[in-house]
């Protein structure tokens, strides 16, 4: 089954135009493997997402003169906050699959987590940054899904 992009109707699998709007159904890829679950846009958005709550979690901290010194393994408790908000976007933008909404955010945090880890000079903080962003990456993701799931009307264990 397929359904049309225009008015969401459902169709034949082999349909080439709807059968309610007559809108032309175009197939859809035929993606394997990996890339089928990583969704660029999702990623995109939580780099997006990543960079702007960053900026406005600095511009928070500037503004009112907080000192957050406190780490979790050595790695600053914003950077976990920002990759549980990013991961959240990240999954919601990755749809209703629980697994794409996962690998994306744990795509974001592998690649922040190695940013971190080169800055900070150390290689230990490399591995306890990927641990503690891919968690909190992994959970924003899950969580994203979840919303994204209530908002469009999915049921949760589909």
């Amino acid at each position: 089954m397929v359904y049309c992009s225009k008015c969401g109707k459902e169709n034949e699998g082999n349909a080439s135009y709807c059968q309610n709007c007559g809108t032309r159904i175009k197939p859809k890829e035929n993606k394997s493997g990996i890339s089928k679950l990583i969704n660029w846009k999702a990623i995109i958005i939580g780099i997006v997402t990543y960079f702007v709550v960053a900026l406005v979690l600095e511009l928070f901290v500037y503004i009112y003169g907080i000192n957050y010194t406190f780490n979790i393994g050595y790695t600053p408790l914003p950077y976990i906050f920002i990759m549980s908000i990013t991961g959240i976007f990240t999954g919601f933008f990755s749809g209703k699959e629980y697994l794409n909404g996962v690998i994306n955010s744990m795509i974001i945090a592998v690649f922040y987590s190695i940013i971190y880890g080169l800055l900070s000079g150390f290689l230990y903080y490399l591995f306890l940054s990927l641990i503690l962003l891919g968690v909190f990456g992994l959970i924003g993701g899950l969580i994203g899904v979840i919303i994204y799931r209530k908002y469009n009307n999915y049921n949760l264990t589909d």
